[in-house]
């Protein structure tokens, strides 16, 4: 597909979910297909620079400034951190919210646009594209995005995904797949700063729970400690 053509896809996307965007206090990027807020950017980014259509992966990528500079004195052996976490707008997610505790309510049809990307063959396949965005943002992206108001709800949300995770890892047949919790060093890291920045009150219980699950890999546990040593006193 052209460049022309590309652009003009995501210039139509954007237009025409911004007013949604905007009624839910995004503001919009003014070159790229992203909606943003404090601790949230939402891309639509287009990829397929060799095929005759083109797909849009729409993700959350969890920004909290103060946390990312904490963590990022700590890592020696890596690069810096430039997110909290990023997440699809698929089935992973919709696992992950849908549980009594969330009280979700899906509205007709909303299952038949639970998907990881849109493919979109030309201009005419926008509209579609973007109607089935909204019925998933309404359905399940707004309460997502819920879980981001604050450093409380964030370490909230990040400690139910390990526990989640520990719960789905006891089952010795679990696989990899949409029913799956990747707790990586994004989500360690943020969990155990955001604990420490408000003082949560189940912080030692985490960090031991932690460290229990994920005994082995120093990747993610050589940092948790220079972080814990520098910021836990």
């Amino acid at each position: 597909m052209r460049k022309e053509e590309k652009i003009l896809i995501s210039n139509n996307i954007k237009n025409y979910l911004k007013p949604y965007y905007e009624s839910i206090g995004f503001s919009s990027d003014n070159k790229l297909c992203q909606f943003y807020n404090n601790n949230i950017v939402v891309s639509l980014l287009i990829s397929g620079d060799y095929f005759k259509f083109v797909t849009i992966d729409p993700k959350f990528s969890i920004v909290f400034d103060e946390i990312l500079e904490n963590i990022n004195t700590i890592i020696i052996d890596g690069y810096p951190l430039y997110n909290n976490g990023i997440f699809g707008l698929g089935k992973n997610l919709y696992f992950i919210l849908n549980d009594v505790k969330n009280n979700l309510t899906f509205s007709e049809g909303f299952e038949d646009v639970i998907t990881e990307t849109y493919r979109i063959n030309n201009d005419n396949d926008v509209q579609d594209a973007c109607v089935n965005h909204l019925i998933y943002m309404k359905n399940l992206g707004e309460c997502f995005i819920s879980k981001f108001k604050s450093t409380e709800s964030l370490y909230e949300f990040y400690v139910s995904l390990l526990n989640k995770r520990i719960e789905i890892s006891k089952n010795i047949n679990f696989s990899l797949g949409d029913n799956f919790i990747f707790y990586d060093n994004k989500l360690a890291l943020t969990t155990l700063m955001a604990g420490i920045m408000i003082k949560a009150d189940d912080f030692d219980e985490i960090v031991s729970k932690m460290f229990s699950h994920l005994d082995g890999n120093d990747y993610i546990l050589n940092d948790a400690r220079r972080l814990l040593e520098k910021y836990y006193v």
